[in-house]
């Protein structure tokens, strides 16, 4: 498989409810993508990141979101010659979102009156907040979830 002839990834998103039962959507992608590869993965590896899948998908279930609400989300990059899975939960990206907020009361007032171009700001004061662990797309994302221009 050659994912988009210049040898970079395809990469797959998947966004679930944390909620514990839609975690076997994430192993059933998992298996789905893993046989789109030239070189198919073995079934132990295959086991290996499915309960790894499984374990993280728990995690972010469990301990970012004690009520269900939010959601986790799964990336799939499928390399010529790797797979990789990536799980992120936006709880504690938007814990910094609303602390950056907090802290800024005059760009949301502006950003809510049309300077929308403040998102950039705002996703860089979640960065610098974060030391750079936040994911600046996830970010944006919550950003925008809470701040409905």
């Amino acid at each position: 498989m050659n994912p988009n002839g210049n040898g970079h990834a395809h990469a797959i998103r998947l966004t679930i409810p944390a909620k514990p039962e839609y975690i076997t959507l994430g192993r059933l992608a998992l298996t789905g993508i893993a046989r789109t590869r030239d070189r198919p993965l073995s079934q132990e590896l295959l086991g290996d990141l499915k309960l790894a899948l499984t374990e993280a998908c728990t995690n972010s279930v469990r301990h970012a979101y004690g009520e269900g609400q939010g959601s986790v989300e799964i990336v799939y990059e499928l390399y010529p010659d790797k797979l990789v899975v990536q799980v992120a939960d936006s709880g504690v990206v938007a814990n910094w979102v609303s602390e950056v907020l907090g802290a800024h009361p005059q760009e949301v007032i502006r950003y809510k009156s049309g300077d929308t171009k403040l998102i950039q700001f705002f996703v860089g004061q979640v960065m610098k907040l974060s030391r750079g662990k936040a994911d600046p797309k996830l970010a944006q994302r919550v950003l925008e979830e809470k701040l409905p221009a």
